[in-house]
């Protein structure tokens, strides 16, 4: 993984940039970095540089007249984390250790998609 270009990475093919555009055929180095690569880097480095400790950009949150919400959110695992070991008589098992198991809400059959949650994420900021 760290030999690869970020183009290939994120597109999964290694020879993203390096093929023609009418034939498909592979052409020159597929280590060469392209215009893209450098892009997607800087773009990244540019993130992580300027995001706050909570996640948030700081050109929005430096702005003077920026508002800003705090919203409590609940953290379903940790909930049933707590529930499941805060009994008097509980004493954990050496080595254990909890993993989520998520199921659909009741009477669904399957997980919103990401582009359903998007939707209503959307939707909800509104």
């Amino acid at each position: 993984m760290y030999d690869k270009r970020p183009s290939s990475c994120v597109i999964g093919d290694d020879w993203v940039g390096h093929r023609d555009p009418i034939t498909g055929e592979p052409f020159g180095n597929k280590t060469d970095w392209t215009d893209w690569d450098y892009a997607l880097m800087y773009a990244v480095q540019t993130i992580e540089d300027f995001t706050t400790p909570d996640g948030l950009l700081a050109w929005e949150i430096d702005e003077d007249e920026v508002r800003v919400d705090a919203l409590k959110k609940i953290n379903k695992f940790e909930a049933v984390k707590q529930r499941k070991t805060d009994g008097k008589n509980y004493k954990p098992v050496p080595g254990e250790y909890f993993v989520p198991a998520i199921r659909p809400p009741r009477g669904k059959d399957r997980h919103q998609t990401i582009a359903e949650w998007r939707e209503k994420t959307l939707t909800e900021d509104d």
